[in-house]
């Protein structure tokens, strides 16, 4: 007579295999899902990237901006245009006959 309790050499290699396959199937949708995971988060990075670099070129061109509002060539030229005044030093000559 066989012994119930004991299993058979047959059973054991089916189970490891079954196992295996499980196994590999399971680690190769987890490399997936993260290969998947890894692009959308490099997309996302390039993105981010692209932000702040327009972001930092914004930045630079009102720095300019703002360099230039300060300074007495601006002061100068928004009087000149604006308020029509002059340096005491200079003539005006205005044609009036049109």
């Amino acid at each position: 007579m066989s012994n119930p309790t004991k299993k058979s050499p047959r059973f054991k290699w089916f189970f490891f295999i079954v196992l295996w396959a499980v196994l590999t199937v399971s680690f190769g949708y987890l490399a997936m899902a993260q290969a998947s995971q890894y692009a959308a988060l490099r997309s996302d990075l390039e993105r981010i990237n692209t932000e702040i670099e327009r972001a930092h070129a914004e930045y630079e061109h009102i720095h300019r901006q703002l360099q230039f509002i300060g300074s007495d060539a601006y002061i100068e030229e928004q009087a000149r245009r604006r308020l029509g005044m002059v340096l005491p030093t200079e003539l005006i000559f205005k044609n009036i006959g049109q």
